[in-house]
């Protein structure tokens, strides 16, 4: 998952936010490429690729690579397939298989545990700081 360095990061520089109907929304200034998005609108990093070519970056993480680890539920450092989630809770870690009927109550519960720590932003404000 670690970006070589003949790999090329495009620069924050180049997001807008975009006050769209609902939200404001994080954009690319210029036109956004059907490849910006995942299927859940996310928008995730440009980056070169040219895995191998050069010399590894471990301080940084390629954006690619990390979606298809995510998606497919592969391991970050080996890129075998996983069959579960590892989750620590508290003390101990809970190993839940990916089709767990579970899996999905758990996750939403750990979501929401990490989102309380977050500070809301108010759109109206955004506006004004534009």
């Amino acid at each position: 998952m670690a970006m070589w360095d003949s790999e090329k990061a495009v620069a924050e520089a180049t997001l807008a936010v975009a006050l769209t109907p609902g939200a404001p929304r994080l954009v690319y200034q210029g036109r956004e490429l059907p490849s910006d998005r995942d299927g859940f609108g996310v928008l995730w990093a440009r980056c070169s690729y040219s895995p191998g070519v050069g010399r590894p970056d471990f301080a940084s993480m390629h954006p690619g690579r990390q979606y298809e680890c995510m998606y497919a539920m592969r391991c970050q450092v080996c890129r075998l397939t996983t069959d579960g989630w590892r989750l620590n809770h508290g003390d101990t870690d809970i190993w839940l298989p990916k089709d767990d009927p579970g899996l999905h109550s758990v996750l939403a519960s750990k979501l929401i545990r990490e989102l309380r720590k977050v500070t809301p932003v108010n759109p109206r404000d955004l506006r004004t700081a534009l």
